[in-house]
């Protein structure tokens, strides 16, 4: 009979004999004896519920072919201090030690020219330029002759408050 291992993504077979080298497969505890250590070991093994579950190693004709190889075992065989395999899944394996990432430098903040620091020193020294808005605008409606074609905030809330009718 054909021996494979179920754990992970273990492809040892027992028809390859150069493969099996020195390799033992330990039969899958079955549920009615050993529900406990059953359970533990399809959570180890880590393949999807549809391959490996309860019910498939309930029924015998399936149940004969479920193996662990000796590969997945801390001492190559199951032992009073590890009964159970090692886990397949990323989560419960211990990770390798990495490195934290370098952390860069913060970046400097772009140089100004010569050209746009005389720009920042004429703006500074100019101020803000006077608008004038119609008496005549404020109960007709604003038309293009009669506001400046570049509106401020200021002058802006100065025409709706204008226009808001008081109580």
């Amino acid at each position: 009979m054909v021996k494979r291992c179920c754990y992970g993504t273990c492809n040892t077979d027992s028809r390859y004999k150069d493969r099996v080298e020195n390799i033992v497969f330990v039969p899958f505890p079955k549920p009615p004896k050993e529900m406990g250590k059953c359970l533990r070991w399809i959570k180890l093994c880590g393949r999807p519920h549809q391959q490996l579950n309860v019910n498939k190693l309930r029924n015998h004709g399936t149940a004969k072919h479920f193996y662990v190889c000796s590969k997945h075992f801390v001492e190559g065989k199951p032992t009073q201090d590890h009964p159970d395999p090692l886990s397949a899944s990323p989560v419960d394996r211990p990770s390798s030690v990495r490195h934290p990432p370098k952390l860069r430098k913060e970046p400097q903040p772009p140089r100004k020219s010569a050209t746009a620091e005389t720009m920042s020193v004429i703006m500074e020294h100019q101020g803000p330029t006077p608008h004038t808005l119609d008496p005549a605008a404020l109960t007709q409606g604003p038309t293009p002759h009669t506001l400046d074609p570049t509106p401020h905030t200021l002058d802006l809330a100065a025409l709706t408050q204008d226009l808001t009718p008081h109580t």
